[in-house]
């Protein structure tokens, strides 16, 4: 009897689970926003290919928050299931807001409008004259 109910639970959280992954798969609303942001992590971040050999298209605030809104969910619905714990990932959220405010600041160059601690140069430079 205790079997069937844990298996009735299982198999419900699995069946809430695969529609938010499927979102991100081929074919899901959510798979655009998932390559712009594997194409800016490989090109911009991870490799710092900040040349600009491949067109980079920015993934929207809102399609970025709702990714990430999934994954929480995403993984605390997997932990459940595989693990058997039950942890809210929406707890973790200000323990890692502080290392993605200084992993996005190193990202980005205090010289990059959008950092935190980006002052705009009050001195203006001019191009040396050709002699």
């Amino acid at each position: 009897m205790i079997a069937k109910m844990i298996c009735g639970t299982l198999q419900s959280v699995c069946d809430s689970v695969l529609p938010q992954i499927d979102k991100y798969l081929p074919g899901g609303t959510g798979h655009q926003t998932f390559e712009d942001l594997r194409k800016l992590r490989n090109k911009r971040l991870a490799h710092h290919d900040i040349a600009g050999s491949v067109e980079l298209t920015d993934p929207t605030d809102a399609g970025i928050e709702d990714f990430y809104r999934d994954t929480l969910e995403i993984v605390s619905l997997l932990m459940h299931l595989v693990k058997g714990v039950a942890c809210d990932m929406g707890d973790t959220i200000s323990i890692y807001a502080m290392y993605a405010r200084y992993f996005w600041a190193s990202a980005r160059g205090e010289r990059t409008e959008g950092h935190p601690q980006y002052k705009s140069s009050p001195i203006e430079f001019e191009p040396l004259a050709d002699k």
